[in-house]
């Protein structure tokens, strides 16, 4: 499917947000790998989703127990303010998983 040109600009906007969000967990986040979003323009921005991965299980644990994911709502929700877009509920739009989620053999937290 094509994206409209005002659905590019929110691209844009989001993929700016989420770079600096990355760059910031990276150097100060143990276990952090990368991040990626998914977003249904038409539901936006209630539907984006942050999906931060990290190294394995244990780092993801890690993360929970150690006040990394409110970090990283905040930092998301902070960077998708400064480009425009108000997030009413960062944890509703931040998922944290680890590697081996992703390759599906685990479930999603």
């Amino acid at each position: 499917m094509k994206l409209t040109k005002t659905c590019r600009k929110i691209d844009g906007y989001i993929q700016k947000a989420v770079a600096v969000v990355e760059e910031q967990a990276k150097a100060e986040i143990e276990g952090f790998v990368s991040l990626s979003y998914t977003a249904s323009f038409n539901h936006f921005p209630a539907s984006l989703r942050v999906i931060c991965l990290f190294t394995d299980d244990n780092a993801l644990a890690t993360a929970k127990t150690s006040g990394a994911e409110q970090l990283l709502q905040k930092w998301v929700h902070k960077q998708m303010f400064k480009v425009g877009f108000v997030l009413k509920d960062a944890r509703n739009n931040v998922i944290l998983q680890s590697v081996t989620d992703t390759a599906g053999t685990t479930t999603l937290n």
